[in-house]
């Protein structure tokens, strides 16, 4: 299933006072990192992100970028690889 994350919040989640600690899974990998903050689990989601269109650059795959932002150079998309 690619591109699918898994995030399990931990007790100490505080959605109103911006405190969030927990585990987050990258299925495809099977990376896992524990985080202490929105900051960390962020940061974690916007490599798992570039590693995953690296990975389909380097497989010759339709770029998710242009499936989103509008750079497809066609009006449409293959959306079969943005799911």
């Amino acid at each position: 299933m690619r591109g699918a994350l898994v995030v399990r919040l931990g007790d100490g989640t505080e959605s109103a006072r911006g405190q969030s600690k927990g585990r987050v899974e990258e299925v495809d990998t099977g990376e896992q990192v524990m985080f202490q903050s929105s900051e960390e689990l962020f940061s974690f989601l916007g490599q798992s992100f570039e590693e995953a269109l690296q990975r389909d650059r380097e497989l010759n795959r339709p770029n998710y970028e242009a499936c989103f932002d509008g750079a497809a150079s066609e009006p449409s998309c293959n959306w079969e690889y943005c799911s």
